[in-house]
């Protein structure tokens, strides 16, 4: 039953044997990666906008719906526990 199944070759350890030769040499030379780090700058994950243009955005939204949003019944949940407090 093994013989008809083929092994797959073993991934080399070459990225870890990497790795671990680069921290042998910081704690040999007494360096820090933080040294080392860059950090990268991202781009914005949103846009601002003036309250007005917020505002005719979600009356589009609003107007492309067709509806306003229905509560669900967490958020009525939520209320009573509100109002109970």
């Amino acid at each position: 039953m093994s013989d008809s199944r083929t092994r797959r070759p073993a991934k080399p350890a070459s990225k870890a044997k990497t790795s671990l030769a680069q921290l042998a040499e910081l704690r040999r030379t007494g360096a820090k990666r933080v040294h080392n780090f860059e950090l990268k700058e991202e781009d914005a994950v949103y846009d601002e906008v003036q309250e007005q243009d917020y505002a005719k955005l979600v009356q589009d939204r609003r107007e492309e719906a067709g509806q306003m949003p229905i509560k669900s019944s967490s958020t009525k949940a939520l209320q009573a526990t509100y109002q109970n407090c």
